[in-house]
């Protein structure tokens, strides 16, 4: 079994240039990690909790302990085997993880050895310990909770270049936020409005008094709160709301497509988007962590917000013995926020 996000098998023992392993939470080097496997494409029951050989840092990368690491709705799609470029089961699942770094690669200073970090792959997160390339871990001050910094990344890095990059927000204009109670979508809120953006929000009539925006209505209430239209929309369900968000963009608005979560294919008709000047817009994560200058330019507005409470995420933690429980819960959409799962004592948010 591999089990690191790269693909490269683990080697047993240490030699003299592997990092020493922290022996915090392990009885000995040779002692197996615990990790999530997805062992098939299917429900609930392909997802097990296993041991594994624990990973080495190769060069230009680090070892990190994971604490926690974040549940997506890719993480749903990669275990039904409906998400593009899913790897052939069995692999670890995890695209998204809060740790510590407890060993260096060759070639690597940093971050250092004890540095709290959060990490970004597209596989592989999901275990005790994880090696991933030093140079896509975000650092974080020592204190930043481990609930934020597993919990953050994808959603704010996605929402910030999904409305600034590749939706050139501008500051005065007003933007519709669809699942605004969602991972992506409650933390999309936050940082349109810290752009300087009017905030309509779309969720389902049960989660809107845990949402706050200029207004909060359902989908099918999208024309009556945006009666003069609206500039841009940033949506991650697809269907009827794509179809309704188009009707409601004012000429060279945008539509940032970040997912299809409703499941239902939406049509595009050309000739609309040439006669009313409207522009459709996709963006994934994939394409944006090799451009460091983009990632830099996101860590530099968005860390700021973080650390000061601006851009804060709403956290459900459950044990990751629970990943199936976890797997139910976002399928069946019951989480406001973010779900995470945690390696050790359950985290509560304050």
């Amino acid at each position: 079994m591999r089990s690191r996000p790269r693909g490269r098998g683990s080697r047993p023992g240490r030699r003299r240039d592997e990092p020493r392993r922290d022996h915090r939470r392990r009885s000995g080097e040779d002692r197996p990690m615990i990790a999530v496997e997805v062992a098939g494409f299917g429900g609930t029951e392909v997802l097990r909790v296993v041991e594994r050989p624990a990973p080495a840092p190769g060069p230009g990368e680090v070892l990190i302990r994971v604490e926690a690491c974040g549940l997506n709705w890719s993480d749903f799609l990669q275990r039904a085997g409906a998400y593009p470029g899913t790897p052939r089961p069995p692999f670890i699942a995890g695209q998204e993880a809060a740790g510590i770094v407890v060993g260096h690669g060759a070639g690597v200073t940093a971050p250092p050895i004890g540095a709290p970090v959060s990490a970004i792959a597209s596989r592989g997160l999901c275990a005790e310990l994880a090696a991933v390339p030093a140079a896509s871990c975000i650092a974080w001050p020592a204190g930043f909770p481990v609930e934020q910094r597993a919990a953050l990344p994808i959603a704010m890095l996605t929402a910030y270049h999904a409305l600034a990059t590749c939706g050139r927000a501008q500051p005065g204009e007003l933007a519709v936020i669809h699942a605004a109670a969602g991972g992506v979508g409650s933390i999309a809120v936050q940082i349109a409005r810290l752009l300087g953006l009017g905030v309509i929000a779309t969720c389902g009539a049960d989660k809107r008094a845990h949402v706050t925006a200029d207004r909060v209505c359902g989908y099918g209430e999208l024309r009556r709160a945006a009666p003069d239209g609206v500039d841009l929309v940033l949506d991650g369900v697809g269907g009827d709301a794509f179809r309704i968000s188009c009707g409601v963009l004012r000429p060279f608005g945008r539509i940032v497509m970040i997912g299809a979560s409703s499941g239902e294919p939406q049509h595009i008709d050309a000739v609309k988007l040439v006669h009313r000047s409207l522009t459709v817009i996709g963006a994934h994560l994939r394409h944006l962590v090799p451009r460091r200058d983009l990632v830099d330019r996101a860590i530099a507005a968005c860390l700021p917000w973080a650390l000061d409470g601006r851009v804060r995420a709403r956290v459900t933690a459950l044990p990751v013995t629970e990943i199936r429980t976890a797997h139910d819960r976002l399928a069946a959409r019951e989480v406001i926020g973010k779900l995470i799962l945690t390696f050790d004592s359950p985290i509560t948010d304050p």
